[in-house]
């Protein structure tokens, strides 16, 4: 048998390129940092089925165990094998692929101690708290999440990632750690803004996962070149620190899919699954409002989630954008997502916490979608306040949501939003301040509590968090008398990120507060 050769490729994703090395020897060690993720790549000469060759490797941990990775083609001869170790040490593997030439191969990957860019590891559940999300190191992931439907869409074909930076460095800037978007999207159903400029309309991309295109496709084998595209997209977020929520599939944005259960329907589904699995920062969501249109059923939906859980060895965390479905089985999802656009949004949320005493909410899309240059789609809230305090809301129940931009969620994408007006411009840094007030008070030591007329989550260890609405005059506080008599109150302001100074007060039974000054919402920290 001829000589095989083995390309080992880092990725090293803010600049999108690669770093290659070539080994003609059966067995190669390279070494990567912990949390990393390594493509090791085979070739053959193998061409007929690629995609449903049979290829996997088997990698023993430092510990002894085992883990079966299946492998993916990457087109032309090329199949890869793609890895990261959660584990620091070494850990061997071996090949097994139905074509002789992939076959049987062994090799070595060392992982060091050393977190790639920080990493903290992937996305869990809590191992103290359900209901809160943490990361595989044990650190609190607090999470605040962005919409982006279309970022799949950005700078396609271009080795210069321009657009698709631009607007995730202000994302990075301002503590957003996940990012919600379709693995592919055609078209939006609704009427379009006619004032839209063309380099901001990125419906009806020339581009699709399968050969042809969305209007003629050809389903009969995938297209490489968009997964690789995706690949960067990916890896992006990845070393921002930042989850990619990847929709695998959505029915309200004109794709043309191919047959339910078919072998097309199956070969793109799990290519995704062997695809991205070992990104730290993958988290997978079946479908975008996935019994909402007509197009599937439960049943599919639960078949696509046991065809993942039998590829993904990584286990990384899976949900399904429809609250029906969670609600009827949350036993097949790792955490909740609802969708909610009610009012009254508080005890919605509150209520469905409680329904689920072991399962983090997420509400994914809480009617509020700031508004922006363009009407894209404006639901029932497009003031920026009113946006932030019902994400603000999500949190005081004790859940998780999403912020929607109208220039960023759809095919509808601004970018260089620095040159916007400041009154056109996303209120990015509401969230930055959100994210590091919740990182601050600890969110997964918070818990829901009475101790105000207002919404108010306390650490049972004499600390009071407690919204103040912009409507109140003030709030009432009622808490148990402290040994010394007396109680602080710092307040926050979540349109700048800061901190009033600490006052102290005489205990009363109940205590009113009024926040600093008038008509805005505030937060107070009592103690």
């Amino acid at each position: 048998m001829k000589k095989i050769i083995f390309n080992i490729v880092l990725l090293f994703a803010v600049s999108n390129t690669y770093s290659f090395h070539a080994f003609t020897e059966k067995k190669v060690s390279i070494q990567v940092d912990k949390w990393e993720v390594v493509d090791i790549r085979f070739s053959t000469n193998k061409t007929d089925a690629p995609f449903e060759t049979h290829f996997y490797a088997r990698f023993t941990n430092p510990s002894g165990e085992q883990i079966k990775i299946p492998g993916f083609y990457n087109g032309g001869d090329q199949y890869i094998i793609r890895f990261s170790g959660n584990i620091s040490g070494n850990w061997t593997y071996s090949t097994y692929s139905d074509s002789e030439e992939i076959n049987n191969l062994k090799g070595s990957v060392l992982v060091s101690n050393t977190p790639y860019k920080k990493s903290r590891g992937a996305i869990t559940i809590d191992k103290i708290n359900p209901q809160k999300f943490s990361y595989e190191d044990g650190t609190p992931y607090f999470l605040v999440a962005y919409e982006f439907d279309w970022l799949f869409a950005l700078d396609y074909g271009e080795k210069n990632q321009k657009n698709t930076n631009q607007i995730l460095d202000k994302l990075e800037e301002n503590n957003y750690n996940q990012v919600v978007f379709n693995a592919y999207a055609y078209d939006i159903r609704w009427e379009k803004d006619k004032t839209t400029k063309p380099e901001h309309d990125f419906s009806k991309p020339k581009f699709f996962p399968f050969h042809g295109t969305n209007k003629i496709p050809d389903y009969s084998s995938l297209n490489v070149d968009f997964f690789k595209h995706l690949d960067n997209v990916i890896a992006n977020l990845n070393n921002r620190n930042i989850a990619a929520h990847l929709m695998i599939y959505v029915w309200n944005k004109e794709v043309n899919w191919p047959k339910m259960y078919s072998l097309e329907d199956n070969r793109y589904f799990d290519y995704i699954i062997k695809r991205y699995q070992a990104y730290p920062n993958i988290i997978w969501d079946i479908s975008k409002e996935a019994l909402a249109y007509g197009r599937c059923d439960e049943k599919y939906v639960k078949e696509r989630i046991s065809r993942l859980k039998n590829l993904d060895v990584y286990n990384r965390l899976l949900t399904v954008h429809d609250y029906g479905f969670c609600k009827k089985n949350s036993d097949l999802v790792d955490f909740i997502s609802i969708q909610n656009w009610s009012t009254e949004l508080y005890n919605v949320m509150l209520r469905c916490k409680n329904n689920f005493p072991n399962k983090p909410i997420f509400n994914i899309e809480h009617g509020g979608y700031e508004k922006s240059p363009y009407k894209v789609f404006i639901g029932n809230f497009d003031n920026p306040k009113t946006c932030l305090r019902r994400n603000y809301i999500c949190a005081f129940a004790g859940t998780y949501s999403t912020h929607y931009w109208q220039a960023n969620s759809w095919s509808t994408v601004i970018t260089d939003i620095d040159t916007l007006d400041e009154e056109d411009k996303p209120k990015l840094h509401y969230y930055k301040y959100f994210n590091e007030f919740f990182s601050a008070h600890n969110f997964n030591e918070l818990s829901v509590s009475n101790a105000a007329m207002s919404w108010n989550v306390s650490n049972k260890k004499g600390k009071y968090i407690v919204f103040h609405p912009s409507e109140n005059n003030s709030i009432t506080i009622h808490i148990k008398k402290p040994s010394s008599g007396k109680v602080s109150i710092t307040w926050f302001n979540i349109y700048t990120g800061t901190y009033n100074k600490t006052i102290q007060l005489e205990w009363k039974q109940w205590l009113w507060a009024t926040a600093p000054t008038p008509n805005q919402d505030w937060i107070a920290i009592i103690e």
